[in-house]
């Protein structure tokens, strides 16, 4: 789960992002694996920009469970 926040969000913006990344972790339960993040940008397009490089830079990463 996404959140995007300005980068000059307030302690105030930052904490009901938090709030709203926490009750929707809350709705989907136990038995759904989810990532809670929240990230900065200008606008909602560079947020997701900016969440799928880091997802694409840690899949690139090796896992522990792969094959040398």
């Amino acid at each position: 789960m996404l959140h995007v926040v300005p980068p000059d969000a307030s302690a105030q913006e930052r904490a009901d992002a938090e709030d709203v990344l926490q009750f929707a972790e809350h709705v989907l339960g136990p038995d759904v694996a989810a990532e809670a993040v929240i990230r900065e940008g200008s606008n909602i397009r560079d947020g997701i920009v900016q969440a799928a490089k880091t997802t694409t830079s840690r899949r690139s990463e090796p896992q522990s469970g792969d094959l040398d």
